[in-house]
């Protein structure tokens, strides 16, 4: 209770259903153990400690990334690519005009026109912007929601046209303990001499990355999850909420 009020869902009964109904989907498709016993992937050096903020570090990153999500790690391949150019976009991004990427709404994603299944050869190449290598909780996001992709679209667990399939590339994350670094990394606040710029990336909203990250603490049985101190302060706001309302309705 915070002053007096007790915290309320940061997200809508049909994003909470939405959420409900992802899990349950997931734990058809890997096993409920995954979900249940797997280990949480923290921010620390020895889970990663490929990392050197180099080109040379993302195939051995994305390498560990595919072990802590059991994809097969032949099946995908790295590629660094220049994140430059002399552009419109780019200079407004430098003086802090625009916001570079969008978050998808969580319960319209089918309402947008259906990505095609990525043939055999594209299935395997993880593009990663040279602009991501500094920053290795965005970095590591990044690769893993791109993993996430090939096991739920490549893999043909779920089509490429079904409504729900890019939530639950993000919720797939969580399931295999990965989740903290695409949450974390969801908004991006760059700081330069121009000013200030919003980098957005993946397909839900913080609060739903807050209250996805409760169920599945709930769903663990876990009251008191040891991983919620490595979340970021926007995500951890929401998280928080999410996990006494849970608790709450538990007891």
């Amino acid at each position: 209770m915070i002053f007096g009020r007790k915290p309320v869902l940061p997200v809508t009964p049909e994003e909470r259903a939405w959420i409900e109904g992802a899990f349950e989907r997931l734990q058809v498709i890997f096993g409920a153990e995954t979900l249940r016993q797997g280990t949480v992937i923290a921010p620390k050096d020895d889970f990663f400690p490929e990392w050197n903020g180099d080109a040379d570090c993302v195939a051995p990153l994305l390498r560990r990334v595919c072990g802590y999500l059991q994809a097969d790690p032949d099946a995908v391949e790295a590629r660094v690519v220049n994140d430059g150019g002399n552009n419109l976009q780019n200079a407004l991004l430098q003086n802090g005009l625009v916001v570079k990427g969008r978050t998808r709404d969580l319960l319209s994603l089918g309402d947008e026109e259906a990505e095609e299944p990525r043939d055999r050869e594209s299935a395997k190449l993880v593009r990663v912007k040279d602009s991501l290598l500094p920053y290795p909780i965005a970095l590591i996001g990044h690769l893993a929601r791109e993993v996430a992709t090939h096991r739920l679209i490549d893999e043909r667990h779920v089509p490429a046209n079904d409504k729900d399939v890019w939530g639950m590339i993000e919720l797939t994350t969580i399931f295999f303990g990965l989740g903290i670094f695409p949450a974390n990394s969801s908004v991006r606040y760059e700081q330069n001499s121009l000013g200030r710029t919003v980098q957005r990336a993946g397909y839900i909203t913080q609060p739903q990355w807050g209250h996805a990250l409760a169920e599945f603490a709930r769903i663990r049985g876990e009251a008191k999850p040891p991983w919620a101190r490595f979340l970021s302060d926007d995500i951890g706001t929401y998280f928080k909420a999410s996990h006494a309302v849970l608790c709450r309705e538990a007891r």
